[in-house]
């Protein structure tokens, strides 16, 4: 399930009426406005996820990936200081791929040299996000 929430926050109540009727493998939030203890919330309520968060370079953006712990996963060591990104290898070494989201602010280009990065290391990869392209 993907969605641009828009404040993780304020919308915290109907995300988990939403995923309780709605069960899903892999949750994936954008804008969700880096507030920590709401991820804390969400990771201790949802705790049969493996949830990875990263804040954005503004008050808006931030992105979350939860997995459920079923699902081989593990982070990405290269992408993980960079700010509005998740990067992640999903499965196994037979049938792994690599799932990213990202925010891209909208005062801000967007960050194709790490795209191109990102999809120099694998080509079965996943990449969405909220891009607020403009062009």
């Amino acid at each position: 399930m993907l969605l641009n929430v828009s404040s993780l926050n304020h919308y915290l109540p109907d995300i988990f009426l939403l995923l309780e009727s709605t069960p899903c493998p892999i949750i994936i939030f954008n804008d969700t406005h880096q507030r920590n203890d709401t991820v804390k919330l969400f990771s201790r309520h949802f705790s049969n996820y493996n949830v990875y968060w990263e804040a954005c370079s503004n008050n808006f953006g931030g992105v979350l990936i939860a997995m459920h712990r079923s699902i081989p996963v593990q982070r990405v060591d290269l992408f993980q200081n960079q700010s509005t990104i998740v990067v992640l290898d999903v499965g196994t070494t037979t049938a792994k791929f690599q799932l990213a989201t990202c925010y891209s602010p909208p005062n801000e280009k967007l960050p194709i040299n790490l795209f191109d990065k990102i999809l120099e290391r694998s080509i079965n990869t996943v990449l969405i996000g909220d891009f607020n392209a403009k062009h």
